[in-house]
């Protein structure tokens, strides 16, 4: 229902946390 979608978001949780350093 959404394979690329939770790519999607996990690669933007990624980014955030890295951000967040």
């Amino acid at each position: 229902m959404g394979t690329w979608e939770e790519d999607g978001w996990r690669r933007g949780i990624r980014l955030f946390m890295i951000g967040r350093r």
